[in-house]
């Protein structure tokens, strides 16, 4: 991680499958850097925005035994997402040209489990040392 990139991640995980469920374990990790936005960010997008429902799929995500060393932190450690929001290319009924259709399937709720636990995230910028990042 350099300082002055933008959209900077240690880790970045992305899924858009609407019907996988899913493991993910980021674990016994060392992240050393200067500058970054999200050390650790997962990002999913499961919906199924044509029928506006939630895909099928669930994850289980565990965030454990990492060990991070950053001068700063732009946004926040750890960021997990559950969008819901697709953009759909469609035909356009009344000029009959392909536009992009943002569509927002109406629900917030995460599926699967998140458990973060026994992380060491040393800021050096900030003089901040937390031996654990959270528990949920």
């Amino acid at each position: 991680m350099k300082n002055g990139q933008l959209g900077t991640f240690g880790i970045l995980f992305r899924n858009n499958e609407s019907s996988n469920d899913y493991s993910l374990n980021i674990e016994g990790n060392t992240i050393t850097g200067d500058s970054t936005d999200y050390i650790i960010s997962v990002n999913n997008n499961t919906a199924q925005a044509s029928r506006g429902v939630e895909g099928g799929g669930s994850g289980d995500i565990t965030i454990s035994r990492n060990k991070i060393e950053v001068d700063d932190i732009k946004q926040l450690p750890i960021y997990i997402n559950d969008d819901t929001t697709y953009v759909a290319s469609v035909i356009d009924r009344t000029t009959g040209k392909r536009v992009n259709k943002v569509t927002k399937v109406p629900f917030t709720k995460t599926r699967g489990s998140i458990n973060i636990d026994n992380n060491e995230l040393t800021v050096s910028k900030n003089q901040i040392k937390m031996e654990e990042c959270g528990r949920y």
